[in-house]
Protein backbone atom coordinates (compact mmCIF):
# COMPACT_ATOMS: atom_id res chain seq x y z
CA UNK A 1 0.00 0.00 0.00
CA UNK A 2 2.66 2.30 1.36
CA UNK A 3 4.86 1.60 -2.10
CA UNK A 4 1.37 2.67 -4.31
CA UNK A 5 1.01 5.95 -2.76
CA UNK A 6 4.64 6.71 -3.32
CA UNK A 7 4.08 5.79 -6.81
CA UNK A 8 0.97 8.13 -7.07
CA UNK A 9 2.86 10.97 -5.30
CA UNK A 10 5.24 11.67 -8.38
CA UNK A 11 2.53 11.51 -11.13
CA UNK A 12 1.56 14.65 -10.46
CA UNK A 13 2.47 16.24 -14.25
CA UNK A 14 0.76 13.01 -16.09
CA UNK A 15 -2.38 14.86 -16.73
CA UNK A 16 -0.31 17.82 -17.60
CA UNK A 17 1.46 16.20 -20.51
CA UNK A 18 -1.45 13.77 -21.65
CA UNK A 19 -3.30 16.75 -22.48
CA UNK A 20 -0.22 18.41 -23.99
CA UNK A 21 -0.25 15.50 -26.45
CA UNK A 22 -3.66 14.76 -27.25
CA UNK A 23 -4.91 18.83 -27.04
CA UNK A 24 -3.27 19.76 -31.25
CA UNK A 25 -5.25 16.35 -32.17
CA UNK A 26 -8.16 17.30 -30.43
CA UNK A 27 -7.99 21.30 -31.59
CA UNK A 28 -7.14 19.92 -35.45
CA UNK A 29 -10.24 17.90 -35.42
CA UNK A 30 -12.66 20.34 -33.64
CA UNK A 31 -11.32 23.32 -36.57
CA UNK A 32 -11.54 20.66 -39.05
CA UNK A 33 -15.03 19.92 -38.61
CA UNK A 34 -16.45 23.64 -38.28
CA UNK A 35 -14.38 24.70 -41.33
CA UNK A 36 -15.60 21.77 -43.50
CA UNK A 37 -19.79 22.67 -42.56
CA UNK A 38 -19.37 26.14 -43.09
CA UNK A 39 -17.19 25.43 -46.58
CA UNK A 40 -20.04 23.18 -47.34
CA UNK A 41 -22.58 24.88 -46.60
CA UNK A 42 -21.30 28.15 -48.73
CA UNK A 43 -21.02 25.29 -51.64
CA UNK A 44 -24.54 24.61 -51.25
CA UNK A 45 -25.67 28.33 -51.42
CA UNK A 46 -23.03 29.15 -54.61
CA UNK A 47 -24.37 25.35 -55.87
CA UNK A 48 -27.86 26.58 -55.19
CA UNK A 49 -27.47 30.22 -56.64
CA UNK A 50 -25.99 28.84 -59.84
CA UNK A 51 -28.72 26.54 -60.55
CA UNK A 52 -31.04 29.59 -59.99
CA UNK A 53 -29.26 31.72 -62.25
CA UNK A 54 -29.74 29.57 -65.02
CA UNK A 55 -33.12 28.80 -64.45
CA UNK A 56 -33.90 32.93 -64.27
CA UNK A 57 -31.62 32.49 -67.51
CA UNK A 58 -33.52 29.98 -69.63
CA UNK A 59 -36.65 31.31 -69.26
CA UNK A 60 -36.24 34.25 -71.03
CA UNK A 61 -35.39 34.65 -74.58
CA UNK A 62 -32.91 36.44 -76.25
CA UNK A 63 -29.00 36.69 -77.15
CA UNK A 64 -26.73 36.24 -74.14
CA UNK A 65 -26.13 39.70 -73.53
CA UNK A 66 -30.03 39.63 -72.37
CA UNK A 67 -29.78 37.43 -70.54
CA UNK A 68 -26.71 38.12 -68.50
CA UNK A 69 -28.52 40.76 -65.90
CA UNK A 70 -31.19 38.22 -65.58
CA UNK A 71 -28.55 35.47 -64.40
CA UNK A 72 -26.91 37.92 -62.56
CA UNK A 73 -29.43 39.73 -60.60
CA UNK A 74 -31.11 35.84 -59.75
CA UNK A 75 -27.68 35.08 -58.42
CA UNK A 76 -26.51 37.46 -56.35
CA UNK A 77 -29.86 37.58 -54.96
CA UNK A 78 -29.92 33.78 -53.76
CA UNK A 79 -26.16 33.64 -52.79
CA UNK A 80 -27.05 37.22 -50.92
CA UNK A 81 -25.86 35.18 -46.77
CA UNK A 82 -22.08 34.96 -49.13
CA UNK A 83 -21.89 38.46 -50.24
CA UNK A 84 -22.42 37.59 -53.70
CA UNK A 85 -19.92 35.57 -55.84
CA UNK A 86 -16.55 37.09 -56.62
CA UNK A 87 -17.06 35.72 -60.25
CA UNK A 88 -19.69 34.52 -62.63
CA UNK A 89 -19.55 33.05 -66.06
CA UNK A 90 -21.96 32.81 -68.78
CA UNK A 91 -22.07 30.79 -72.23
CA UNK A 92 -24.35 29.59 -74.79
CA UNK A 93 -23.92 26.02 -76.33
CA UNK A 94 -25.60 24.63 -79.67
CA UNK A 95 -26.40 21.03 -79.53
CA UNK A 96 -23.09 19.94 -80.69
CA UNK A 97 -21.85 22.01 -77.39
CA UNK A 98 -20.01 25.04 -79.55
CA UNK A 99 -20.63 28.56 -77.94
CA UNK A 100 -22.98 30.57 -79.61
CA UNK A 101 -24.20 34.00 -78.45
CA UNK A 102 -27.40 33.77 -79.79
CA UNK A 103 -29.20 31.25 -77.44
CA UNK A 104 -31.35 29.65 -79.90
CA UNK A 105 -34.46 28.11 -78.12
CA UNK A 106 -34.26 24.35 -78.34
CA UNK A 107 -31.42 22.60 -78.65
CA UNK A 108 -29.21 25.07 -77.35
CA UNK A 109 -28.19 24.97 -73.09
CA UNK A 110 -27.02 27.92 -71.14
CA UNK A 111 -24.30 27.13 -68.52
CA UNK A 112 -23.88 29.58 -65.57
CA UNK A 113 -20.94 28.87 -63.20
CA UNK A 114 -19.70 31.13 -60.48
CA UNK A 115 -16.74 31.02 -58.08
CA UNK A 116 -16.21 32.14 -54.36
CA UNK A 117 -13.36 32.98 -51.91
CA UNK A 118 -13.81 31.95 -48.59
CA UNK A 119 -11.41 33.11 -45.93
CA UNK A 120 -11.13 30.24 -42.92
CA UNK A 121 -12.84 31.37 -39.20
CA UNK A 122 -10.35 29.29 -37.67
CA UNK A 123 -6.51 28.73 -36.99
CA UNK A 124 -6.45 25.00 -38.91
CA UNK A 125 -3.84 26.05 -41.36
CA UNK A 126 -1.47 26.79 -38.43
CA UNK A 127 -2.94 23.32 -36.59
CA UNK A 128 -2.14 21.74 -40.38
CA UNK A 129 1.44 22.88 -40.70
CA UNK A 130 2.26 21.43 -36.91
CA UNK A 131 1.19 17.40 -38.55
CA UNK A 132 3.22 18.77 -41.68
CA UNK A 133 0.37 19.26 -43.93
CA UNK A 134 -0.03 23.04 -45.48
CA UNK A 135 -3.51 25.28 -45.90
CA UNK A 136 -3.90 28.46 -46.94
CA UNK A 137 -6.19 31.16 -45.25
CA UNK A 138 -8.82 30.65 -47.91
CA UNK A 139 -10.54 28.27 -49.87
CA UNK A 140 -11.89 29.39 -53.16
CA UNK A 141 -15.61 27.32 -54.20
CA UNK A 142 -16.88 27.18 -57.82
CA UNK A 143 -20.02 25.38 -59.20
CA UNK A 144 -21.44 25.16 -62.52
CA UNK A 145 -25.08 24.21 -64.12
CA UNK A 146 -26.29 23.61 -67.32
CA UNK A 147 -29.96 23.77 -68.84
CA UNK A 148 -31.66 23.74 -72.05
CA UNK A 149 -32.86 26.92 -73.51
CA UNK A 150 -37.14 27.20 -72.87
Amino acid sequence: MFRFKRFLRGSKGANAVEFALIAPVFLLLLFGMIEFGLIFSDWLILTNGVREGARAGVVVNGILDEKRPIVEDAVNNYTGALGGPDTITLSCLDADGNPDDTCPSGDSSLMVGATHTRSLITPIGAFMAWFGGSMGDEVTLSASSEMRNE
